[in-house]
């Protein structure tokens, strides 16, 4: 149970760090 919860939260945060990587390649094109 504890294992699953563990898993959902890393795919949360690759989620977040994939938004956070499009947010500045978006960055970088503006500039």
């Amino acid at each position: 149970m504890e294992n699953r919860w563990c898993q959902q939260m890393s795919e949360q945060e690759e989620q977040v760090l994939l938004s956070d990587v499009q947010w500045l390649a978006q960055d970088d094109e503006v500039q």
